[in-house]
C-alpha cells in the first residue's frame, strides 16, 4: 500500500540525489537495442517526435526537482519548464561496432543528471553493427532516469510508455508537483518552525521504531546481514564507467526449482569466487547487495519501493546445485527481512527527520576498510513481453547497470525482456584495472550453470 504522494520528496527517494559524498552516478541507465537491418537508422528528429508524441499529458516526463530554501527540508517535485522533447541527444551516424557501442554506453553512465534541470534523458546510438541478435545494423538507446523519481519498474514503465503499444502508458507511475517553480525566497519562521516540529516527530517516531525492534522475537524478524573481510572488488571507484554485457537466451537461467535472479547470482558467485582466488584476495565469504521489491500491500511512502537484502554468496561449495540452493535460501531470508513491517518502520521514521539533522547525525558513506556488508550490488528486472520497437525495428533486448558505491566498484545485473536475457557488468577501470578477464570468467560460468 503507496501512501497519498506529496511533492515532498521522501527520504529515500531524496538519499539518490547527487551528493558531495559520493561523486559517482545513481541514475538508472534503462537500455535496449533495436534491429534496424533493412531499414532507415533513426534521427534525432525521428526520436523527438517519438517523444513529443509519448510523452504528452504524463507528468512523470515533466517534473524537476526544487531545492527546499536554505535546504532545510527535502526538495519538492515541481513541474519542469522546459519541453520534453529537450531531453534527448543523439550520437553521430556514424558506423561503430557493438564493443565501441559498449565503450560509449560506458561514457555515458560517468554522466549524471542535474534532477533540478532534468530528471531523464534518452541517449540515442543510431548505427551500431555486431549487436547479438541481428544481421545487419542495429540503434541501441538509453533512458538515464534519476533514481529518486522511480525505481527500477517505474523507469521500465516509462520506456514502455515511448517505445511500446499504446496502452502500456496506463502503467506510468504519477508524480504530484508543486505547479510551477515558485522562485527563490528567503527561509522563514514558518520554515523553521516546521523543521522542529518534523524533528521532534522524527525522533518520537525512532523511539517508537526502536523500542518495536527490540519487543520483536528473534524468529519474527530475520537475523541482520553480517559483515565480510574486503576483496578485490572492494574499492570505492574513481570516475570512470567500463562495461560488458552478455546476452543470452533466458531458458539458459532456468531450471527446476532455481529463478533466473538465482542462476544469475550463483554464475557471478562462481565468477567472483575464482577471481578471487587467481588474485590472492580470498575473502572466505562475499556477499552480494541485491534489491528486493516491497509485497504490494507493504505501508511504504516513497517512490522506490524496494529495499535491499545482502545476499552470501555461498562460496567454497563446489557443487552448483547446493551453491544456488544456498544462494537461494539466503536471497529469501533477505526479501522477508525487506519487508518485514518492523524494518520498514525503521525506514519510514526516517522520512519524518529534517534533512539538516539527517546529514548532521545520519550514517556518512565511507570506503571500506576491513569488512563490508557485500561486495558488489545487484539488480534483477524483468521488462516484458519483447513488443517493444523504435519506428518499425522491433527490440532485440534489454539491459541495465546497477551503481557502483563507495564500498564497491563492480556491479551486476540481469534483466529480462520476453526470451532473451542479458546479465551486465559494470565497473571502474580506475579502481579495477584488468577487468576484461573477469567477463571471460563470468562468461564461462554461465556456460557452465546452463550445461
Amino acid at each position: 500500500m503507496t501512501r497519498r504522494s506529496s511533492a515532498r520528496l521522501h527520504a529515500t527517494d531524496a538519499a539518490f540525489l547527487p551528493s558531495p559524498s559520493f561523486p559517482g552516478s545513481s541514475d538508472q541507465y534503462v537500455t535496449f537495442a533495436f534491429d534496424t537491418t533493412g531499414g532507415p537508422a533513426p534521427t534525432l528528429e525521428v526520436l523527438r517526435d517519438l517523444v513529443r508524441r509519448a510523452t504528452a499529458g504524463h507528468d512523470v516526463f515533466a517534473t524537476t526537482v526544487l531545492p527546499s530554501p536554505f535546504d532545510l527540508d527535502h526538495p519538492r517535485w515541481v513541474r519542469a519548464s522546459h519541453d520534453p522533447d529537450h531531453c534527448v541527444t543523439t550520437a553521430d551516424a556514424h558506423p561503430r561496432t557493438w564493443n565501441q557501442a559498449q565503450d560509449d554506453l560506458a561514457r555515458i553512465m560517468a554522466t549524471r543528471l542535474d534532477p533540478t534541470t532534468a530528471t531523464w534523458h534518452l541517449h540515442l546510438l543510431p548505427v551500431v553493427t555486431g549487436v547479438p541478435g541481428s544481421t545487419g545494423t542495429s540503434a541501441v538507446v538509453v533512458l538515464q532516469v534519476c533514481h529518486a523519481l522511480v525505481d527500477g519498474r517505474g523507469a521500465g514503465a516509462m520506456a514502455r510508455a515511448l517505445f511500446g503499444p499504446r496502452g502500456d502508458r496506463a502503467a506510468l507511475p504519477s508524480v504530484r508537483t508543486l505547479r510551477a517553480d515558485p522562485g527563490p525566497r528567503r527561509a522563514t519562521a514558518t520554515d523553521a518552525a516546521r523543521m522542529i516540529a518534523r524533528g521532534l516527530s522524527g525522533a518520537v517516531g525512532a523511539v517508537r521504531a526502536s523500542v518495536a525492534s527490540r519487543r520483536a522475537t528473534v524468529s519474527d524478524v530475520p537475523a541482520s546481514p553480517v559483515r565480510h573481510p574486503v576483496s578485490f572488488a572492494s574499492v570505492a571507484p574513481a570516475t570512470d564507467r567500463a562495461t560488458r554485457v552478455l546476452v543470452i537466451p533466458v531458458d539458459r537461467l532456468r531450471a527446476p526449482g532455481r529463478t533466473v535472479t538465482v542462476s544469475a547470482l550463483t554464475a557471478v558467485s562462481i565468477a567472483m569466487e575464482r577471481v578471487s582466488r587467481d588474485q590472492h584476495s580470498e575473502s572466505g565469504t562475499m556477499a552480494a547487495h541485491v534489491t528486493v521489491a516491497l509485497p504490494d500491500d507493504a505501508r511504504w511512502g516513497a517512490r522506490n519501493r524496494f529495499l535491499p537484502a545482502m545476499v552470501d554468496l555461498a562460496f567454497g561449495t563446489p557443487d552448483v546445485s547446493e551453491r544456488a540452493a544456498r544462494i537461494a535460501v539466503s536471497l529469501e531470508a533477505g526479501r522477508r527481512r525487506a519487508g518485514h513491517p518492523t524494518v520498514l518502520r525503521r525506514y519510514e521514521t526516517g522520512n519524518d527527520v529534517p534533512r539538516p539533522l539527517m546529514r548532521a547525525f545520519g550514517p556518512t558513506p565511507q570506503p571500506p576498510a576491513e569488512s563490508v556488508l557485500a561486495h558488489t550490488s545487484f539488480s534483477s528486472v524483468h521488462r516484458g513481453p519483447a513488443d517493444l520497437r523504435l519506428g518499425d525495428a522491433p527490440v532485440l533486448f534489454t539491459a541495465g547497470f546497477p551503481a557502483l558505491s563507495l564500498a564497491s566498484s563492480l556491479s551486476h545485473g540481469v534483466y529480462t525482456i520476453g526470451d532473451t536475457a542479458t546479465v551486465s557488468v559494470l565497473w571502474s577501470p580506475g579502481s579495477l584495472p584488468g577487468m576484461h578477464g573477469y567477463v571471460d570468467v563470468l562468461e564461462e560460468a554461465l556456460s557452465a550453470l546452463a550445461s
